[in-house]
């Protein structure tokens, strides 16, 4: 391992650059990394002499300087996020809970995983676990048979190579495990002892790291184990297996593949994809539209601004509470609109009123008193003045 201050400011620079471009994965990286050279150091140092102890030490600083140095445009902005006070505690853990018990629970709850999410990540960690003392059985014994140097080397530094990303996958694994004993509860997340500070510790996401390397690492370890297993003889299926295995991917992403974005038929989001394109050339530019919370690409495709976006949920603790008070002002404003069995010029007026909206579009809403300026199959534009 090349833990001299030369490479390590280089994979530092790297790692910033990664930081700095998505500051949670990026940061979780650089965490694991540091975790996992301090495990390799704990082993190493029994047969270590200090020289290259001491080497190690200052390569890690010297990466942790250079990731944090090139990671700051990015890790500024989010610090700011993190630390913002402007708000009251109160209202700053209630953000919190918003974001991580509700619009994000699927991927910060650990009780919110399915039973299959659960069997997918055990049984990958599983074989991944099983494949590396495979792999080091068989480098073990190509190392000892090797009769040149050469070979003998190789064998020594695949090992010690494929011992260091298995710290690193294990570090993931720590920092997930944490976070699923962190957020476990068996009782509503509002009534859980402590959820204030568990929400705000599962908003950096402790399970993403883990989730993406867990088949990166099973991956790496199936092929190594397929190269180590096979014999020279083999060398012509070897190559079929090859191509074969990078093919298999493509597979299923051609067969999942799908035309329409998820919850949309193909008439569906054709005739969704119209209205943008209406919206986009018949409305003023500064026109605000209430779009409907199964709305997909509509800023992109429009070119226009939606009041609230279920899908666009802010980042900072007050645009989180606004955007939840909007979405819970739409909810009373339909069951109100509709109780009458038509959503009639006054109930238009109060949405004007109390939202500023120009346009409306829907395709469950309704029906309206006042005739849509634009109709298709599925959806309908209503001016709202």
């Amino acid at each position: 391992m090349r833990t001299c201050p030369g490479w390590m400011t280089v994979a530092g620079l790297c790692c910033g650059a990664g930081a700095m471009l998505h500051p949670v994965v990026g940061g979780w990286i650089a965490v694991c990394l540091c975790m996992a050279w301090l495990m390799d150091l704990t082993t190493r140092r029994r047969t270590t002499g200090s020289p290259s102890y001491m080497k190690s030490i200052w390569g890690i600083v010297a990466f942790s300087f250079a990731t944090l140095v090139v990671a700051l445009p990015g890790l500024i902005p989010a610090l700011r996020l993190v630390l913002d006070d402007s708000l009251s505690r109160k209202d700053r853990e209630l953000a919190s809970f918003i974001q991580v018990f509700w619009r994000l629970k699927h991927h910060l709850d650990p009780t919110e995983l399915i039973a299959a999410q659960w069997l997918y990540a055990g049984g990958l960690l599983s074989l991944s676990v099983f494949l590396f003392f495979i792999v080091q059985r068989q480098l073990r014994t190509d190392s000892q048979l090797s009769a040149p140097d050469s070979s003998r080397d190789s064998a020594s530094a695949l090992t010690l190579e494929t011992t260091l990303l298995m710290k690193f996958f294990l570090a993931s694994a720590a920092i997930a495990l944490s976070g699923v004993v962190i957020g476990w509860h068996f009782v509503d997340a509002q009534h859980m002892n402590g959820w204030e500070w568990r929400a705000a510790l599962l908003k950096f996401y402790p399970f993403r790291t883990f989730d993406a390397l867990l088949p990166i690492v099973s991956g790496l370890l199936i092929a190594l184990a397929l190269q180590r297993l096979m014999s020279f003889r083999w060398k012509k299926a070897a190559a079929i297996i090859v191509v074969v295995c990078c093919g298999l991917p493509f597979v299923p992403a051609t067969l999942k593949r799908e035309a329409v974005p998820p919850g949309y038929t193909a008439d569906q989001f054709a005739d969704w994809k119209a209205a943008c394109t209406w919206i986009q050339k018949e409305t003023p530019q500064s026109a605000l539209i209430l779009t409907p919370r199964e709305s997909f690409a509509f800023k992109w495709m429009a070119e226009r601004a939606e009041y609230v976006c279920y899908k666009d949920c802010p980042q900072d603790a007050a645009g989180i509470l606004e955007w939840n008070r909007r979405l819970w002002w739409l909810n009373q404003w339909t069951l109100k609109s509709s109780t009458d069995g038509v959503y009639d010029r006054a109930d238009l007026e109060k949405l004007r009123a109390e939202t500023g909206c120009d346009f409306v579009v829907t395709r469950i809403l309704g029906p309206f008193e006042t005739a849509p300026v634009w109709q298709g199959k599925v959806w309908q534009v209503i001016k709202v003045r």
